[in-house]
């Protein structure tokens, strides 16, 4: 039997998982530009055929789902890097990947598949999405935020003061959060 194909395309990815996704991969990448990733959503017929390794056919364990996984309902990607030759390698310090991944509410499954990334099931309120891409924009047209302005870490102190506001009006607040005028803001992006 021919191995089912590897699929690797984000946008395969449950649309809610995605937007998690984008947000914690736009940064994973600026840490580590070498990070791909290795698979995303996966057919039943290859979940099963992974599942088979050890227990029926030759290979080491690689899930212990049989059915319905997180790779199946396109909610879960394996994260690889590579090496100096190219090729993907799981050989390399997961540790900021899995504390970014808490972040945008993603889990990983250390220590059994630290490559393996999933949804956790909770979504981000409105107002943590606001930020986080505030954050990510802010830094991709302002540079780096000085520590004392990292808005991620002002979520809960902000969230009970904006989260009846509507969105433009959280754009302001954060605006102000930073230090600049919206106009400014307007302008970079």
């Amino acid at each position: 039997m021919k191995e089912p194909p590897r699929q690797s395309d984000i946008n395969l990815l449950d649309p809610g998982f995605k937007k998690k996704f984008d947000l914690w991969r736009s940064e994973v990448l600026k840490l580590h530009p070498n990070a791909r990733v290795f698979e995303s959503k996966r057919s039943q017929e290859r979940q099963e055929r992974l599942y088979a390794q050890w227990r029926t056919r030759p290979g080491k364990i690689v899930t212990n789902i049989k059915h319905i996984g997180m790779h199946w309902q396109g909610k879960a990607v394996d994260v690889v890097f590579l090496n100096n030759q190219n090729q993907p390698t799981r050989s390399w310090p997961y540790d900021d990947l899995i504390a970014l991944a808490k972040k945008y509410n993603i889990k990983n499954l250390k220590p059994f598949e630290t490559c393996h990334f999933e949804d956790n099931g909770k979504s981000l309120s409105l107002p943590q999405t606001i930020m986080l891409v505030f954050e990510t924009i802010y830094k991709e047209k302002f540079w780096s935020l000085p520590p004392e302005k990292k808005i991620t870490t002002q979520v809960g102190k902000r969230y009970a003061m904006i989260k009846d506001k509507s969105p433009s009006e959280q754009i302001q607040e954060l605006c102000w959060l930073i230090g600049i005028k919206v106009e400014e803001m307007n302008q970079k992006i």
